[in-house]
């Protein structure tokens, strides 16, 4: 019997495969009764990983939903994990999409310095202090990225 503590819930997370055409298109640790993805493979093409951004305002991010000014990331992430097969397609994609709150989108291909932190604000918003998409790129010898909770340019909070 639960006693109001996580750890006396039955497990509910599992592996979801997508498939398409008699193949797994892509794959995505998920939980009982959430459709989107938060994490997840494009198979022979790319990953995704999405992170939470300070600060999270929950009452504006559900009023820029309300308003269509932003998108339940979970599920869009999905779509374009079904709809774009390259690294490259998915950034263009990502870099592109409304969220209803601030995040990070963590992508990596399967080719050579494929590689890219899309930090996000609400809606169609990028606010002055906000870092540019940043990419692994070779020319500058750039060949990790680290990514925390907090911005890159800015002291943690």
């Amino acid at each position: 019997m639960p006693d109001g503590r996580i750890l006396d819930l039955p497990d509910v997370t599992f592996t979801a495969r997508y498939w398409k055409d008699g193949k797994v298109l892509m794959l995505a640790p998920s939980f009982l009764g959430w459709v989107g993805i938060h994490t997840g493979m494009r198979m022979d093409g790319w990953t995704f990983e999405q992170n939470m951004r300070h600060p999270l305002d929950r009452a504006k991010s559900l009023q820029a939903f309300k308003a269509g000014k932003g998108d339940l990331y979970g599920w869009r992430v999905r779509q374009i994990m079904e709809t774009s097969p390259t690294y490259q397609g998915a950034l263009t994609s990502l870099t592109n999409t409304r969220v209803m709150a601030p995040m990070y989108f963590i992508l990596s291909g399967k080719g050579k310095y494929e590689g890219a932190v899309i930090t996000k604000d609400l809606g169609d918003d990028h606010l002055a202090g906000t870092p540019e998409v940043r990419q692994l790129n070779e020319a500058d010898g750039t060949w990790y990225l680290l990514q925390t909770n907090d911005d890159v340019n800015k002291l943690p909070e």
